[in-house]
């Protein structure tokens, strides 16, 4: 993020932040993770409106060097668009959320990507379901690198991330990617993050990765492995003294107790960081000054909550602990101490931040629900032909973003009829084969012989086929050409267009690589 960033330095110091990025990131993510629990639009609307008035708007202020930050430019950009008026000098105006879209709820995990002014934030929701009871419960370590193993469950969820997809389309905007998540989901995001810098090692200019309660990851070698390829500001840990829950697989046999040095959110607002030397680990500001560093020995005041909260052994005083709303508050209690004059022109009778603003600032559709944010495939256009039996059609929808992952859940409709896809092989990035069986009614072929015929294809149109991971969907109608025909694919890659040729019906591999362009199709396929 460019220098003049508009977050006030005394919440970066508080926090114990490197940068101004780096606090804004840290207190986006607490709302993200937080909203990633539910799996309501709407919901997660309104909860982002809150939080962002609560949490990040009384953090922003104008800064006095002119012109603006490209930063603050977009800020401004986005608070003109909605309030169609130029923000007031005290910032008490900036909006900074834009959209949002949450993931389905048959996706792996619950999870949700928040855009912003200058990031996308793609957080995940901790431990709700059985299945993400599972994850937690296959704790044996699983190779990662070389040397670094991690815990396999962790390793699983990490995996069903799509985040060559979500990076793409982060730099595609110029924004940076945030990955964040609570629990069971700062795991999945920590590991996730750290797949892809070892896939490509250039990301860590782009990308970073907040953790809320945390637990152990894996082996020393994998702290290690970060510590070598100079990692570690990537990746920031936050947890409470108090919650005991993210400590349980310290007693397993080989885990380490933290991945990265983790910052302790304390009860009376303050942030410290534990280290093994019973230091401060902490940075200086600008003014040379060192917050962190004032304050008691870290190491003594984790162990006095420790000591202090020995009352919280009960299975709801535990629960209590470690949920995400209770890292909130104790967020926002440290923001608040660190900047009490922002936060007083947010306060109601109550207690809970609601200004002033007008009746379109209330609108729930300031943070605009939309589609495609989060890793999701995109097709262009589709081709399909009738198999040698006239019971299936063979598709091949070409776009962008194509894998098992973005594409994991498939549909198709013939007629406004649904169909079972029978099959489906990621030929490519930009290409997927699926397999496509006629409609049923009740098990049963429908009753008309003029639809879906064995031998016109024509009977199959419309046909629209549909693909989707964990987000979005995406449709795109096939076009029929008759089996005996050439594919010519035009120079631009923008049209398919077929000629009448007096070819055999029968198509094997070697022809669908040549007529689809694809190239990797098992030789022993027939169509």
């Amino acid at each position: 993020m460019p220098a003049g960033v508009v977050v006030h330095a005394s919440c970066v110091r508080a926090l114990g932040a490197r940068d101004d990025a780096h606090a804004l990131d840290i207190v986006v993510s607490c709302c993200a993770c937080e909203c990633s629990y539910d799996g309501d639009g709407r919901h997660v609307q309104r909860a982002l409106r809150s939080l962002e008035r609560r949490m990040v708007r009384p953090i922003l202020q104008q800064p006095s060097p002119s012109p603006p930050s490209s930063f603050l430019a977009r800020v401004m950009k986005r608070t003109f668009s909605l309030l169609k008026k130029p923000p007031t000098d005290d910032a008490k105006d900036y909006y900074y959320f834009e959209a949002v879209e949450v993931s389905k709820t048959t996706s792996s995990a619950r999870a949700l990507v928040l855009e912003t002014c200058d990031a996308m934030f793609y957080a995940f929701a901790g431990t709700q379901t059985a299945k993400d009871l599972l994850s937690d419960a296959n704790f044996w370590l699983t190779p990662v690198a070389s040397g670094a193993r991690a815990h396999r469950g962790f390793v699983n969820r990490a995996e069903s991330v799509a985040m060559d997809v979500a990076y793409d389309r982060a730099r595609a905007s110029d924004r940076r990617l945030v990955m964040c998540g609570h629990s069971l989901g700062g795991a999945t995001a920590a590991l996730a993050t750290l797949m892809l810098l070892l896939k490509r090692p250039e990301a860590a200019k782009h990308v970073r990765c907040v953790a809320f309660a945390c637990p152990p990851l894996g082996n020393a070698q994998l702290t290690q492995l970060v510590n070598d390829r100079d990692w570690g500001d990537v990746f920031t840990n936050i947890a409470m003294p108090e919650d005991r829950i993210v400590k349980i697989l310290k007693s397993r046999p080989g885990y380490v107790g933290e991945f990265v040095p983790t910052r302790y959110l304390l009860q009376d607002g303050r942030v410290v960081v534990k280290t093994d030397g019973g230091n401060n680990e902490a940075e200086d500001d600008n003014d040379g000054n060192n917050d962190l560093a004032v304050v008691e020995n870290a190491n003594e005041a984790v162990s006095r909550a420790l000591r202090e909260s020995a009352s919280l052994s009960q299975p709801r005083s535990a629960v209590y602990a470690h949920a995400m709303k209770t890292y909130r508050q104790r967020l926002i209690a440290a923001l608040r101490i660190a900047a009490p004059q922002s936060f007083v022109a947010y306060d109601d009778n109550d207690g809970v931040s609601s200004p002033a603003v007008s009746s379109r600032q209330h609108d729930s559709s300031i943070v605009e629900l939309r589609q495609h944010l989060g890793p999701s495939a995109t097709f262009i256009r589709a081709v399909g032909i009738l198999t040698r039996d006239g019971t299936r059609v063979a598709a091949l929808a070409r776009g962008a973003h194509i894998d098992s992952r973005t594409c994991s859940r498939l549909k198709a409709t013939v007629n406004g009829w649904s169909c079972a896809t029978s099959s489906a092989t990621v030929v490519s990035p930009d290409a997927l084969l699926i397999y496509i069986s006629a409609p049923l009614l009740h098990g049963a072929p429908l009753p008309s012989d003029s639809m879906c015929s064995t031998t016109d294809e024509k009977t199959w149109m419309p046909l629209t086929i549909g693909a989707a991971g964990d987000f979005s969907m995406t449709f795109v109608d096939v076009r029929m050409i008759p089996r005996r025909a050439l594919l010519d694919v035009t120079s631009d890659q923008s049209d398919v267009v077929a000629a009448p040729t007096t070819r055999s019906n029968a198509l094997d591999a070697h022809e669908i690589k040549a007529l689809f362009d694809v190239s990797n199709v098992s030789p022993r396929s027939r169509l």
